[in-house]
Order: C-alpha cells, then structure tokens, then sequence
C-alpha cells in the first residue's frame, strides 16, 4: 500500500499459512537404512515499511530518450 503521496510503502508478507512444508531425508548404507521426517517452523509473517526521502523517480516522471541514425 502506498502511503504519503508514494513516498512511503507499507507491506506485509505470510509464508507457509497452513504449515505444509515437511522435509524428508533418507539415508542408505550396506549397514542400514534411515528416513527422517522433519516439519521446520517455516510459518513467517513480516510487516515492512519504507519511506523514501528524495531522489525517487517513478517510470512516469523520467525523460524519454530516443536514439536514431538520421541526422537531421
């Protein structure tokens, strides 16, 4: 969300909301054979906020340079 006259953004990020990532490791040997399941805390939520202080240009305010091979 823009805020400030677009010199300020505020946002906010969640990962993982259902808590779905599982990981699986395996391991074999002549010896023996180990399978591990492990569910990492991986449900992250983060807020930020940036303001701008000066030397923003958006796309809009800068000029438009246009090349060419004709002289005149």
């Amino acid at each position: 969300m823009d805020l400030f006259n677009k010199r300020a953004t505020l946002s906010i990020n969640v990962a993982d909301v259902f808590n779905t990532r599982v990981f699986m490791i395996q391991t074999d040997d002549l010896e023996f054979s180990q399978m591990g399941f492990f569910n990492r805390e991986t449900q992250i939520g983060t807020l930020s906020f940036v303001y701008r202080f000066g030397g923003f240009k958006t796309k809009e305010d800068k000029p438009k340079v246009r090349y060419s091979d004709d002289p005149f």
